[in-house]
């Protein structure tokens, strides 16, 4: 029998989500730490099984050193849980909130995968022990003009296989990296970051972003 597909996955978007200047602050701070980032882990989240470096699913550095702006962000972040949460007919308060700044150049990409882990022996993944992931989110910020294309965040339907029936451009929705934009999904959804192109290869000139993980106690 032929799997049924659930409905493509729900996604709620704030247009300029932070004020110029703090967008600008936010820019200006990642700019001056680049040696703060190192490559992107990828997560396992199964018993005995450690996060690790594989360039075959990702490619991009990350940090989570946020900054001095890390209490507006997380000020922000929570004030516009209600509103996102509520797009997707959730009723849901975060006990805590994760964040992790990323970098994406060229040839940067993150395979298919789910924000948090799914099957037999998976466990909690979260910065606070017995807390799971609910919603995520993206803050996307970049210099003007940009100076990269590609880096798309494509959304999988419900049940869809990335590298079978999710090619069709039917059950997948891509949404392009907006600058000072914030986009919002439940941890569940299926989800990649289609590939970088960055031709000058300058850091200046990256895909950057603020990965959010709103998290509840499990």
């Amino acid at each position: 029998m032929t799997p049924t597909l659930g409905p493509l996955p729900p996604v709620a978007q704030r247009q300029q989500f932070l004020a110029d200047d703090a967008h600008r602050a936010l820019l200006d701070h990642v700019l001056a730490n680049r040696d703060t980032f190192s490559p992107a882990l990828v997560n396992k989240g199964q018993v005995d099984s450690a996060n690790r470096v594989d360039p075959a699913k990702r490619i991009a550095q990350t940090t989570r050193t946020i900054g001095p702006l890390e209490p507006m962000l997380r000020d922000r972040l929570g004030a516009a849980l209600a509103d996102l949460a509520g797009e997707f007919g959730l009723g849901f308060t975060a006990d805590s909130l994760e964040l992790e700044l990323a970098a994406h150049g060229d040839g940067a990409f993150f395979g298919p995968h789910t924000d948090i882990p799914i099957g037999a022996n998976r466990t909690t993944l979260s910065d606070e022990p017995g807390h799971d992931r609910v919603v995520s989110a993206v803050y996307y910020f970049y210099a003007t003009p940009r100076q990269f294309s590609g880096g798309n965040l494509r959304l999988y339907r419900f049940g869809a296989d990335p590298q079978g029936d999710g090619q069709d451009t039917a059950n997948h929705l891509d949404l392009a990296p907006t600058d000072n934009c914030l986009v919002a999904f439940p941890s569940t959804v299926r989800h990649e970051v289609t590939r970088v192109s960055c031709p000058s290869g300058r850091f200046d000139d990256y895909r950057f972003a603020l990965n959010c993980w709103y998290c509840a106690a499990r």
